[in-house]
């Protein structure tokens, strides 16, 4: 799949940290172009072959102080 990247953003996935900047069209697997998406960093130019669309990740809720758990 093909991302446009529209602003900074860091990606670690499997021990590798990937920096992308604004302005690059990007080729990346479905898991790494659905956590673009999420950060809102990236617009898709192209889906490839997939059948269907990506989706965002669901955003990660951050643990508080005052959480139970």
């Amino acid at each position: 799949m093909q991302l446009r990247i529209t602003r900074p953003a860091v990606v670690a996935d499997g021990g590798t940290t990937r920096q992308f900047m604004p302005g690059l069209t990007i080729t990346v697997n479905e898991a790494t172009a659905a956590r673009l998406l999420r950060l809102q960093a990236a617009v898709v130019v192209d889906a490839g072959d997939a059948d269907t669309p990506v989706e965002p990740e669901a955003p990660r809720r951050r643990r508080r102080a005052g959480d139970a758990g």
